[in-house]
């Protein structure tokens, strides 16, 4: 699979399903912990990440048995460009940058697509993952935290509801960030 992600801009997902152990000594107090979530990528390109998207939605999720990662972005001919991973208890189910093998959308009071404004305004999202064979796994993720805002970029975290269409439906956490470069200016 390329990294290319759009002209310009790519990315590479090195870690996207793994257990963080983490074990600190902060001025004396410590904290440890051995079953956190663990992640990894990295973005570059050969010019500003401002002239390739006009827009995206990225994120990490965990929900229930299932690790999501997305990345669906629209460039500047308005083109949608999808990246999914799925995986169930550790096993990769999902791998690609299939044309709408993931499709983002933020629900909420005035949601619309290409948003007309950043996920500071909208209530969550919901995320959409063709795993093939007619299976479609739905994450629908509601906002609780934005801990990074400006004009352009935000990141929030939030509480994660679903499953594959039709079966158990679970609960999970997630984070997830917006670039909205295109669409505010």
């Amino acid at each position: 699979m390329s990294t290319l992600l759009l002209p310009h801009l790519h990315w590479a997902n090195a870690v996207p399903d793994a257990q963080a152990i983490v074990n600190l000594d902060i001025n004396g107090t410590k904290f440890s912990l051995t079953d956190g979530v663990g992640y990894h990528d990295k973005n570059w390109g050969d010019k500003s990440v401002i002239t390739s998207p006009k827009y995206w939605d990225w994120g990490h999720a965990q929900l229930g048995p299932f690790s999501l990662v997305w990345y669906d972005l629209l460039d500047y001919n308005n083109t949608e460009h999808t990246y999914a991973y799925v995986a169930k208890h550790g096993d990769v189910a999902l791998a690609s940058c299939a044309k709408d093998v993931v499709k983002v959308r933020q629900w909420g009071a005035n949601a619309t697509y290409p948003p007309s404004f950043g996920i500071s305004k909208a209530a969550g999202f919901t995320a959409r993952f063709d795993l093939g064979g007619g299976q479609v796994l739905v994450a629908n993720l509601t906002k609780e935290q934005i801990v990074h805002d400006q004009i352009v970029y935000a990141r929030a975290l939030g509480s994660v509801t679903g499953g594959i269409e039709g079966q158990q439906v679970y609960k999970g956490r997630g984070h997830y960030e917006e670039f909205v470069y295109g669409i505010l200016f």
